[in-house]
């Protein structure tokens, strides 16, 4: 289980966000939640709110297939 984590749900999360070179705590921000709920998102520790998605793939710049297999493949 750690290593399915690990290879993608989790690290791709972090990875997009890195790559972006966006902090957790601006996207916090922009997003109107907190910096530990967008460090549970990149943990692993839960997911966003399907309302959470489109402002998230907007600011990550990415599609929402993107962004749902990187959550989806979590709990796999």
């Amino acid at each position: 289980e750690y290593i399915r984590k690990t290879i993608f749900g989790v690290n791709m999360l972090k990875d997009l966000i890195k790559e972006k070179k966006i902090t957790q705590k601006s996207m916090a921000k922009n997003l109107g939640v907190t910096q530990s709920l967008i460090s549970q998102w990149c943990s692993g520790k839960c997911q966003p709110q399907i309302s959470q998605l489109k402002p998230l793939c907007q600011m990550l710049k990415v599609d929402l297939e993107t962004l749902v297999d990187c959550f989806e493949n979590e709990s796999v």
